[in-house]
């Protein structure tokens, strides 16, 4: 069975730890603890606008179950979706799932 997983460019926020609590309870749960990852990452267009928040180009890979040794990247498990800035990771991510990929650059 060959299933695609489709890797989108999107602008994301990078968040540290302490602009973490900048979003509403339960943004960053992920099957009851944190999300899977080097890196604290949103979709801009999910996040409450804050003092400080840093922009940066990314990708979001739409069809996300486990964590591996990855970079820059944030996964939800739960919610089926990683995020990272780094095309090389989001296609590591892509392979990983299914071996298909299907993207919109």
């Amino acid at each position: 069975m060959n299933n695609s997983i489709e890797i989108n460019k999107v602008k994301l926020v990078s968040f540290n730890h302490i602009q973490l609590n900048t979003q509403p309870f339960g943004t960053w749960d992920d099957n009851g603890g944190e999300p899977d990852g080097d890196m604290f990452l949103l979709p801009l267009s999910d996040v409450q606008a804050f003092d400080g928040m840093e922009v940066v180009s990314g990708y979001e890979v739409l069809a996300y179950s486990s964590p591996n040794n990855y970079s820059n990247w944030c996964g939800f498990s739960s919610r089926n979706v990683a995020y990272t800035t780094d095309k090389d990771t989001a296609d590591a991510i892509a392979l990983d799932e299914y071996g298909v990929i299907e993207s919109s650059n």
